[in-house]
């Protein structure tokens, strides 16, 4: 449970709040930005430099930084919060909306996101980053989406209720499993859970060995990657295809963002790549990031014409297994979605938040009632079982 909020009141002698707005001003942040993530309570792998300054070089042209970093005296950065400003047309009308770094709804996914800020003072630099926030002139509305569920934004939020519309809705679902110390374990915890799939995974395993020679294969090494994710894209494509949703890999923006970040996630021991092979042939891959004892499951496909053999069930099973006996880490974040198949795994769920703030104005007033029409009519389509 998270501790409660304690605002701060008054202003803290000697701390000294600036806007990053350029890509230099980013740039320089680099050294000082990942020290502060990794005295996080969770360090996400999506507030991490690499994958923000990926992000900004993919597709930050057109909208403007406004990164906001709070120091102390001595100039030590106490916290952040990785913001941007993006136009967009909601309900017909342009409006300035405020938003994560890092993040483009359902482009390029990111879950868990928050201000960063030392443990040490943290409701306080986030009451202070929340006032410089709201203090920039040049947006309609804040957008703050996949905020993780501990995060005391909503309550850094609420002392500005009487000056903005707020709202606070349920983000995404996020399964996560929870990992034992032995593989023995965790198949113990499976086949009390769901023995039946349990049962199914293992007898996959036997008859894809029978007819293939079947290599699991861990490979994050510089060489292997340009293959694996191009082997990544097509299979995601195929597993897209069986329920008529697109391939992400095949925007190339989506494609040229990977293919920046995973050399620099690699290089720092961060990436997950594993693939799954039949006499030689890739069949199925997934794509991750291991950040702070969590691995998670970003990406993945395989290869529909194996798919009465299991093969990307398998592979999942096979990462699983990896997790716990060559990485030694304590939890596997399957992300958003509530398929079926991750609540096989698990029964543990996290749920983000989504954070509105809205000015007066005639274009925030359209924005919010286009946003209020637009979950109005979510809520009325039909859920489509997984």
């Amino acid at each position: 449970m998270a501790a409660p909020f304690a605002p701060a009141r008054t202003k803290i002698p000697g701390w000294r709040a600036a806007v990053v707005d350029s890509p230099a001003g980013l740039a320089a942040l680099a050294a000082e930005w990942d020290e502060l993530l990794g005295a996080a309570r969770r360090p996400s792998p999506f507030l991490s430099w690499d994958w923000v300054d990926c992000w900004w070089r993919s597709f930050g042209p057109g909208t403007h930084l406004r990164v906001l970093t709070l120091r102390d005296a001595e100039g030590h950065l106490l916290g952040l919060a990785p913001l941007h400003i993006v136009r967009r047309w909601n309900g017909g009308a342009p409006v300035r909306s405020l938003e994560f770094l890092g993040y483009r709804g359902a482009a390029v996914c990111a879950d868990h996101l928050d201000f960063l800020a030392r443990a040490q003072s943290r409701d306080a630099i986030l009451s202070v980053l929340v006032e410089v926030m709201l203090g920039l002139p040049d947006w309609d509305v804040v957008v703050l989406d996949s905020v993780d569920e501990q995060s005391h934004l909503p309550l850094a939020l609420q002392p500005y209720a009487g000056a903005l519309r707020l709202a606070e809705v349920e983000g995404e679902v996020c399964h996560y499993l929870p990992l034992p110390a032995s593989t023995a374990e965790l198949w113990s915890a499976l086949g009390v859970r769901h023995p039946q799939f349990a049962q199914n995974l293992q007898r996959y395993r036997r008859r894809l060995e029978r007819h293939y020679r079947t290599r699991f294969v861990p490979d994050s090494a510089a060489d292997a990657l340009d293959p694996a994710l191009a082997a990544l894209a097509g299979l995601h494509g195929m597993s897209r295809a069986r329920h008529r949703e697109s391939n992400s890999f095949a925007r190339a923006d989506y494609y040229g963002f990977h293919r920046r970040l995973a050399p620099r996630l690699a290089d720092r021991g961060r990436l997950y790549l594993a693939r799954l092979e039949c006499d030689g042939r890739i069949v199925a891959v997934l794509y991750g990031y291991v950040f702070a004892g969590v691995l998670y499951y970003y990406q993945s496909g395989f290869d529909t014409r194996l798919r009465a053999d299991g093969v990307g069930k398998l592979l999942l099973a096979r990462v699983l297994e990896d997790a716990v006996d060559r990485l030694g880490v304590s939890e596997f974040d399957f992300l958003r979605g509530d398929e079926a198949y991750k609540r096989q795994w698990t029964e543990h769920a996290r749920t983000t938040k989504r954070l509105r703030g809205w000015r007066g104005g005639v274009l925030p007033a359209i924005d919010r009632l286009s946003w209020r029409l637009r979950r109005q009519g979510s809520a009325l389509r039909p859920h489509r079982p997984q």
